[in-house]
């Protein structure tokens, strides 16, 4: 009977190391395989909406009515409080991935969206809020400034330009706007506002307005890929070539965006690593700029929250991240490795350029020219109202002047 026992509890074992095996095996597969069904089944996703790309995650909703429960499910961000994905799974073939994408700007007539692709062990709490927003028009030409106060310009506009109005100053006497180039603060008199005034939200002289998953919570598995052709859990995230950088509030961590960054946490730190671009973290008032192939922590508290100065930048690869990148991303990462002048001119290749073959070394029986020695006095001849060259030899009288005498 004992025999029998172990020999199940052998047979068991055996058959979850074999399991085991076969699904790392199997894991480049899958990773491969999930990523094309997400963006096949996200592939009309629109402006501030997210999309249930692949099982499984809970999602928490302002709206009863939200349908968001199965892969292909598509959801305004606005609606959605908070998402909690599954980190991967090979032996249940599941692996939680949600694909958004997310206003560039708070101008509604800006077309750009920021694309955000989450997966694995990722929980995302939404922060951001709608953005009240008035169509509005200059009546005469006026400065765009940094603050009410009206001190440091941004732009200037011509009138009849028309902007949206997003915020207010505490006696609306001064109105926030955004155009196409920036978001700045203009006098309310210089404006036309179609609408009331009083629904615009207060906003302070440095306030960045965050819409819907422009500001949120994160937390994120840590080094937990399955196998070693899986990324580990997190967050990719792509602003839009030609917008200029884009603004986040990541963990109450301050994010300035140009580029493609991957961001993750762990019991201590919020992680956020370049991919291509740039970018600047702030955080206790310190900014750390973040290049290609670079990346910082910025400390977290209990709360998650930020709770310290970001770090100085190290060096950062994951090459696991391409696959993600490649599938669900719409804009491809270029290497930004310097080419010579003639491939950039050319579209050449780096096996197109013809190397310029070394010259032959000529053989001669010829014999060198002698060294011919002679015994003659070197001779200098020195304008009177020159220095003396200082390399005459010691020996060597200096000349004489041909003028003087003795």
């Amino acid at each position: 009977m004992i025999k029998i026992r172990f020999s199940i509890i052998t047979f068991g074992l055996l058959l979850m190391t074999a399991l085991v095996l076969r699904a790392q095996e199997d894991c480049p597969t899958f990773v491969q395989d999930t990523m094309q069904t997400v963006n096949q089944l996200c592939e009309t996703l629109g402006r501030d909406q997210a999309c249930y790309g692949n099982d499984r995650l809970e999602v928490t909703s302002s709206e009863d009515d939200l349908t968001f429960s199965v892969p292909g499910d598509v959801a305004d961000v606005g609606a959605i409080e908070s998402m909690r994905l599954a980190s991967m799974r090979l032996e249940d073939q599941v692996w939680g991935v949600v694909l958004m994408q997310v206003r560039a700007s708070i101008n509604p007539d800006m077309s750009e969206n920021v694309t955000m692709a989450l997966f694995g062990d990722v929980t995302i709490t939404n922060q951001g809020a709608p953005v009240v927003e008035l169509p509005t028009t200059t009546t005469s030409a006026v400065t765009v400034y940094t603050e009410p106060s009206g001190t440091v310009a941004v732009e200037s506009l011509t009138a009849g330009a028309a902007v949206r109005a997003n915020g207010r100053s505490e006696d609306n006497a001064w109105i926030r706007i955004a155009t196409e180039q920036s978001t700045g603060w203009v006098e309310a008199g210089a404006l036309q506002i179609e609408g009331d005034v009083s629904t615009l939200a207060l906003a302070g002289a440095n306030d960045v307005p965050y819409g819907p998953m422009q500001a949120f919570i994160l937390q994120t598995g840590g080094n937990d890929r399955p196998c070693a052709e899986a990324p580990n859990s997190g967050i990719l995230i792509q602003t839009p070539q030609g917008v200029g950088e884009i603004n986040f509030l990541i963990n109450e961590v301050e994010v300035r965006l140009g580029s493609t960054a991957f961001f993750s946490t762990n019991e201590r730190a919020l992680n956020v690593a370049v991919l291509e671009g740039h970018g600047e973290v702030t955080a206790d008032g310190e900014t750390e700029i973040v290049e290609t192939g670079e990346y910082t922590e910025v400390p977290l508290d209990e709360d998650g929250l930020a709770d310290g100065a970001p770090e100085e930048a190290e060096v950062f690869e994951d090459e696991t991240l391409d696959i993600v990148v490649e599938e669900v991303l719409p804009e491809e990462i270029v290497d930004e490795e310097v080419l010579p002048e003639e491939m950039i001119d050319d579209e050449a290749t780096p096996e197109s350029i013809e190397e310029e073959p070394t010259p032959d070394i000529v053989e001669t029986d010829e014999p060198l020219p002698d060294i011919v020695e002679t015994e003659e006095p070197l001779s200098y001849d020195v304008p009177p109202d020159e220095p003396f060259p200082d390399d005459v030899p010691a020996d060597e009288p200096p000349p004489a002047d041909e003028g003087s005498g003795d």
